[in-house]
């Protein structure tokens, strides 16, 4: 993070001039060359040695109030009591082990302040810095020197400082100006180093069992170390300064989502468009934990918390979640495994946990998105599946958010019973060639040895284009146009076993196939129908089926017309075939049902087995009361 502005340092005391003084005694009877290689020499052993540090590392709480002091010794009044903070930040060197017990003993975490990337002339141990070590003024700070994080006398001072802080009993350690590089140029520090820094840094301190802070260094926030370890994973909670004057604030939303503290220092009066309330807000919402202050250290301090707030002045908003998989109302087979899938997402913390149930009963908990699980053996019938995310506020109220949808296992279908023999079924072909339009008959014969045909269906390729339950089992086909048809028949008993016949193959041509020609009609052929009836004319009963007639003119052929076919087809219905009869014959009647439409057509068939489509007629009838007619 580049900034003009940093935090006012401490000023030089008497006791800082004593401590450094005796570090010079003791230096000059010794290289200070060879002083670095042998502190430093050391330092893998040291790593896993602590004289005074905690047993266990001390975890810093998310939602923790913060107060933030580096100039002057620790003092609850000057500390902000008054918000009742839990965790104390300070110069290690203001403090003593005395102090920072009596601070601890009252449940307060203590974060220890200390400059990582920096050389201050005032620190007692800023004689032991070799010339090499460092590569100038940090810009806008006299006495500050950025140093060389890569230099191995650099590490085993900060070594030593960390291990000072682990005897005096601090919980944790802010290093800082670790990104020092950004604010200067012409220096071989870069990100790279810098990631090699962070990770001596956070071995170092957690070989002492003491939290390390990511202090500002938001470029590196999404970056890893070069052991592989994420920054995030690595650092134990952040540090930043005046992120909102820099709008640089949800770079650090990922540590809230691992569940790490976020503490923001944002100085007032700067160049930040964010007002004081603003910032206050949207840092609650963020669940940062927000300090503001003056440059100097020495004006009003407003931490956002106040004392008895663990989750700050804004309301904890609720998480949302839906169920991506499986959809509302979607049906499974019996014994399927089903995927059940949620988003969760909390715009002020992170998702702490979803947790799927069936019912009331719970299948399983997430604690890292995808959020998903696998439920099977489920009874058939509905079940009420349910997500419910909870956040990572520390209050109970408005933490949860839930959503729930039924699925329907289906029973298993009864298996047919034992010993069931299928049926057999055949399709007779009507003819292999036939002229367009088409008229014919579908025939299947069908049997069942231990049981009974209860249907057979007739297919058009893989269409089906009729039912006949009952024998002889049979569909007529009407007006198909050229083309080449395959036809099946599908025999099902009466315990739910079927049989699919093969296919029977039918092609409906323009031209005749076979010889001779074709019967011919006379050019002004046309069918004429009408009531039959010998005792009241053009009319006949509502209360009973009507009796009509249809005739036609007699068609002439080059041999001899064998006789007429005539088919009838009612509405959208198939045409069935309903006479054959003799070449003497011009007329046929039909009993009908009232309010149907009715179509006629002839066909002349020729002793060549040539056949050629007639006229044809339409036939509806019309009751008024009691009187019909046509």
């Amino acid at each position: 993070m580049k900034k003009t502005t940093k935090i006012a340092k401490q000023k030089k005391s008497n006791t800082t001039k004593q401590l450094r003084s005796s570090s010079n005694k003791f230096i000059s009877k010794i290289s200070k060359r060879w002083l670095a290689l042998i502190v430093f020499g050391v330092i893998g052993t040291y790593l896993t040695l602590s004289i005074s540090a905690a047993s266990t590392l001390k975890p810093v709480e998310p939602n923790s109030r913060f107060a933030w002091l580096l100039q002057g010794a620790p003092n609850e009044k000057v500390m902000d009591a008054e918000s009742g903070p839990k965790v104390y930040d300070f110069d290690y060197l203001n403090s003593n082990a005395t102090q920072i017990a009596s601070i601890k003993a009252k449940g307060i975490t203590v974060i220890c302040y200390f400059s990582a990337g920096t050389d201050e002339d005032w620190r007692p141990d800023h004689s032991q810095f070799l010339p090499g070590d460092t590569f100038g003024q940090l810009p806008g700070w006299e006495g500050e020197l950025i140093v060389d994080t890569r230099s191995a006398n650099v590490r085993s001072i900060m070594y030593n400082r960390i291990q000072t802080m682990s005897s005096l009993g601090c919980d944790g350690i802010e290093p800082d100006n670790v990104d020092a590089y950004t604010n200067a140029s012409n220096i071989p520090l870069n990100e790279t180093t810098t990631l090699d820094y962070l990770q001596f840094l956070t071995n170092t301190g957690h070989s002492f069992n003491l939290s390390v802070a990511l202090k500002n260094s938001g470029d590196l926030v999404n970056k890893n170390l070069p052991n592989g370890k994420s920054v995030i994973s690595a650092h134990d909670f952040a540090i930043v300064e005046q992120c909102y004057e820099y709008n640089e604030c949800d770079t650090y939303k990922p540590f809230v989502n691992a569940n790490k503290a976020v503490f923001v220092i944002e100085y007032k009066g700067g160049a930040s468009s964010w007002p004081t309330s603003a910032s206050c807000k949207d840092a609650s919402i963020k669940n940062y934990d927000a300090y503001l202050m003056n440059l100097d250290l020495n004006g009003p301090r407003t931490p956002c918390r106040t004392s008895g707030d663990n989750k700050g002045s804004t309301t904890n908003l609720p998480p949302t979640i839906s169920i991506s998989s499986p959809v509302n109302g979607q049906e499974f087979a019996a014994g399927s495994s089903i995927t059940l899938s949620a988003n969760a997402n909390d715009t002020d913390g992170a998702i702490k946990q979803v947790e799927f149930f069936n019912g009331d009963t719970s299948i399983s908990v997430n604690n890292t998105a995808p959020y998903s699980t696998t439920v099977s053996g489920l009874a058939p019938g509905t079940h009420s599946l349910r997500a419910v995310a909870t956040d990572n506020s520390s209050s109970s109220n408005n933490n949860k958010a839930s959503t729930s949808l039924s699925i329907t296992v289906l029973a298993k279908s009864a298996p047919p019973p034992p010993n069931n023999i299928a049926p057999t079924v055949t399709l007779k072909n009507p003819a292999a060639t036939i002229v367009a339009p088409a008229y014919f008959t579908l025939t299947a014969g069908a049997n069942d040895q231990d049981g009974t045909i209860s249907k057979v269906e007739f297919y058009s390729a893989n269409t089906k284009i009729g039912t006949d339950t009952s024998s002889p089992y049979s569909f007529s086909i009407s007006n198909y146009p050229a083309g080449t048809y395959t036809f099946k028949a599908k025999a099902t008993d009466d315990k739910g076993l079927d049989t699919t016949s093969s296919g029977v193959v039918v092609t409906v041509t323009t031209t005749q196939t076979v010889s001779g020609n074709a019967p011919v009609w006379p050019s002004n052929a046309s069918m004429k129908s009408g009531f039959d009836t010998n005792w009241w004319k053009n009319n006949c009963s509502a209360k009973s089926k009507c009796k009509i007639y249809v005739s036609w003119p007699f068609a002439t052929d080059d041999n001899q017309i064998k006789g007429y076919e005539v088919w009838r087809s009612t509405d959208n219905k198939p045409a069935v075939k309903l006479y054959v009869n003799s070449p003497d014959d011009q007329y046929y009647t039909d009993n009908i049902n009232k309010t149907s439409n009715f179509n006629y057509r002839v066909f002349a068939v020729d002793r060549d087995g040539n056949r050629a489509a007639g006229p044809s007629k339409s036939v509806k009838i019309k009751c008024t009361l009691a009187i019909c007619k046509l």
